[in-house]
């Protein structure tokens, strides 16, 4: 007779930690990374019994009621100086943040009242797409997979210090939440092949995005629509939403920029 394999504890940790904040995306992200290993089955269980606490509790209108429409940003950063292919160069910003803002303005246009847009920091669309949304009077919200110093180091300071100053002032007046206090992942899903923290920090962007209800998301991806050898980046974010059945809009940056070699817009 085979012996089952008991659910890791530090992931029932994690489970409870997302339960007692009220974290529902969490938890589904939990939940889809729970299901590829032997204790998948044992461990939906702990997820469904966290999510039932979520949804039976006593509770008042809630941010998810009143919400109508989620805007989910995914894009490039901005060029680093040895990148050999351009895919955003830096003198292209303000062609980005208008093809962005008009995304934006026919989403409401399209969409039912009480917008709000969630993205990372990095620089680059993340911040064009936030400033978008303060311009416009949407409330957004960072979703940064590390803290501040580390993420600043990986995902903006490449960009120059005008970049950081920028982010800065979102940090300093938008809501945020942080994934993880480091890239490494944890005990219990350090085994799962091509998984990383920045695979993981779309999951958990993209869950808790779901969280306000599928039929009310729209992904913005400022995209060259190529493919890339990373793991975690723009195409994986745009794949994974895919997956989930959400509305994408393409913004084809090859097109906007004029680069060589513009392919056919690839978004579902």
């Amino acid at each position: 007779m085979s012996v089952r394999e008991p659910v890791p504890d530090d992931f029932i940790a994690a489970v409870e930690q997302a339960r007692l904040a009220r974290e529902s995306g969490d938890l589904a992200m939990l939940a889809a990374e729970a299901q590829f290993f032997p204790w998948a089955r044992a461990g939906l269980r702990v997820t469904g019994r966290a999510q039932s606490c979520l949804i039976h509790a006593p509770r008042s209108l809630s941010q998810f009621d009143s919400v109508g429409q989620v805007l989910l940003f995914t894009g490039h950063m901005i060029d680093r100086s040895d990148r050999a292919a351009p895919r955003f160069p830096a003198a292209q910003e303000q062609a980005a943040k208008t093809a962005i803002r008009v995304a934006v303005l026919d989403a409401i246009k399209a969409g039912r009242a009480g917008t709000i847009g969630l993205s990372g920091g990095a620089c680059g669309g993340d911040i064009l797409f936030h400033e978008v949304c303060a311009e416009l009077g949407i409330a957004s919200q960072l979703f940064l997979a590390l803290p501040r110093d580390k993420f600043v180091q990986t995902s903006v300071q490449h960009g120059g210090e005008a970049w950081v100053a920028r982010f800065d002032t979102l940090y300093a007046t938008l809501p945020s939440r942080v994934l993880a206090e480091s890239a490494t992942l944890p005990h219990w899903l350090r085994s799962k092949a091509g998984y990383g923290i920045w695979v993981r920090n779309n999951l958990w962007t993209l869950q808790n995005a779901l969280a306000y209800g599928a039929e009310k998301l729209t992904l913005i991806a400022l995209w060259d629509g190529e493919t890339s050898d990373e793991f975690g980046g723009t195409e994986d974010m745009i794949g994974q939403a895919r997956a989930c059945g959400a509305r994408i809009v393409h913004l084809n940056t090859r097109e906007l920029f004029h680069l060589r070699g513009a392919p056919a817009d690839r978004s579902a």
